[in-house]
């Protein structure tokens, strides 16, 4: 009879582990329904299962995905998967409370465009920052873009920022870049009338003739963000995948630079 007793204890201690997972899980599909509910609706949806070893990743995958239309909305839940390919946006939701990463995490963990955390009722993300354009995820982050154009070109003897570029004035085209991944985009530069085209904000240097740093000071205090990238206006590919990583770096700094190999700060 003890020995029976023991063992219904163990079964309803399994029961009960088993109950509350399912119950966690639950609750973190909830947030990735709420995360896709938005793309999906009135769609048609296919649902894929797979399994093959971490040898055979990008192969099996390669394979999923020609059954899969290029054009499709496509959410992937693996983590061993990253190791094999590149995703539009890769995305980690982790307990709140459980300091702990379990391996197949830990080895992509650096790889995360966002670390979404939960306690179970409750995520410090808003799922409506995940967007889909032009058949491409994109995550707009809680922060600032500042694109820096206050200059007086001497050296180029032209105006940098409205220099044509694939016909549009390269502020345009940058700015166009950013717009999709940031809740706002501003300008730093004394003339306002000049930029009216862009229908962005722009901000006045606090004191002219100071330089850069005096447009970046300006453009900070006017930021309604806490978090801000600063660029200049003469850059006209941005390395969205780039400005993201250093963004996630953002949390644990005051401030985030881009080094060179010979310890040379790299401005963007």
């Amino acid at each position: 009879m003890e020995k029976n007793a023991r063992a219904e204890n163990k079964v309803a201690v399994y029961a009960e582990h088993y109950l509350n997972l399912i119950k966690y899980l639950k609750k973190e599909i909830m947030v990735l329904k709420k995360i896709l509910r938005r793309c999906f609706v009135q769609e048609q949806k296919k649902f894929y299962g797979y399994g093959f070893s971490k040898n055979h990743l990008l192969k099996g995958i390669t394979e999923l995905l020609k059954n899969v239309p290029s054009n499709a909305i496509v959410v992937c839940e693996s983590n061993s998967a990253r190791l094999a390919i590149e995703p539009g946006l890769f995305i980690i939701i982790k307990n709140s409370s459980d300091k702990s990463i379990k391996d197949s995490c830990k080895q992509v963990y650096h790889f995360a465009n966002k670390v979404i955390k939960s306690d179970g009722e409750n995520w410090d993300f808003s799922p409506e920052r995940i967007q889909f354009n032009n058949n491409k995820w994109a995550l707009r982050e809680k922060a600032t873009a500042v694109i820096l154009a206050g200059g007086k070109s001497l050296r180029m003897g032209e105006d940098k920022s409205l220099l044509q570029f694939n016909g549009k004035p390269l502020i345009s085209v940058i700015s166009s870049q950013l717009l999709p991944y940031f809740d706002e985009v501003i300008i730093g530069s004394n003339d306002s009338k000049k930029f009216k085209f862009l229908n962005l904000r722009v901000v006045h240097d606090i004191e002219e003739n100071k330089g850069p740093l005096m447009g970046i000071l300006s453009c900070l205090k006017a930021s309604d963000s806490d978090v801000n990238f600063i660029t200049a206006c003469d850059i006209p590919f941005m390395n969205i995948p780039y400005i993201q990583d250093m963004l996630n770096m953002a949390s644990d700094a005051d401030i985030v630079m881009p080094v060179s190999g010979n310890n040379r700060y790299e401005t963007l």
